[in-house]
């Protein structure tokens, strides 16, 4: 999802607004990571072996 080819059009417009960095760099300090798009991907990922939703006991689909 998000917006298909942004990170092009921001290095071609904005250079220099894109860094890479070592991972190390970050040591010591906060760091905040947007992982919803991630953690909806996986629950649409994982299913049972009839391709049925996880559910809880009472057949509630599990978040």
């Amino acid at each position: 999802m998000g917006i298909h080819g942004l990170s092009k059009v921001i290095a071609d417009v904005a250079p220099h607004a894109i860094k890479s960095n070592e991972i190390k760099s970050y040591f010591g300090r906060k760091v905040a990571i947007d992982a919803s798009m991630s953690i909806y991907q996986f629950m649409i990922a994982v299913r049972q072996q009839d391709g049925q939703m996880l559910t809880n006991e009472f057949g509630e689909t599990t978040r």
